[in-house]
């Protein structure tokens, strides 16, 4: 039934900047790093796969792919921002949000841990293509909007059709915009 929580095992998101987190000198290796800012479920009519995308303050963005004809989630998340896969920014999502017709996936950075507010430099928003496994191919932004964007935290995400809208904090001079 979908109005029950179903237990997911003992998953964990890795600190995607330096591990700050778990002060890993002290404690060893981090587990976990931060709040969840984002979740978004897309099903992928080519294959009858649900992809849910999470994404966590200084972790990244992840992903775990339920499979409707078996009714089960597969075993573990898939981490899609790690390093090499072509993601560039900060680690630190503070929004995700699938375009409307499923094919892409917006990823808003800027949501540092609650740890001094460190994060990883934002370069504002990456847009991925949904792939038919769910990974994401990182799609590159225009010199323009990358110039407008680097450096502002996210804060909210629409897709009005092709054109994807949202709201950002600055923190250089402590001031909201729109884009």
């Amino acid at each position: 039934p979908s109005d029950q929580w179903l237990e997911s095992g003992h998953d964990y998101v890795i600190d995607g900047l330096w591990g700050r987190l778990g002060f890993q000198e002290t404690v060893g290796e981090t587990l976990i790093s931060g709040a969840t800012n984002g979740l978004a479920a897309v099903e992928d009519p080519r294959n009858g796969n649900t992809f849910l995308y999470a994404g966590a303050a200084n972790g990244g963005l992840y992903l775990r792919i339920y499979d409707i004809a078996k009714s089960k989630w597969r075993n573990q998340w898939q981490w899609l921002t790690k390093p090499g896969s072509f993601y560039e920014g900060s680690q630190g999502i503070a929004i995700i949000e699938p375009s409307d017709d499923g094919q892409y996936l917006a990823v808003g950075q800027g949501n540092s841990s609650n740890y001094a507010g460190v994060s990883a430099p934002s370069k504002g928003v990456q847009v991925g293509r949904i792939l038919s496994d769910g990974r994401l191919s990182w799609l590159p932004l225009s010199e323009a909007s990358q110039a407008k964007l680097n450096g502002l935290d996210v804060r909210s995400l629409v897709w009005e059709g092709d054109l994807l809208r949202g709201t950002a904090w600055d923190p250089r001079t402590e001031s909201g915009s729109r884009f």
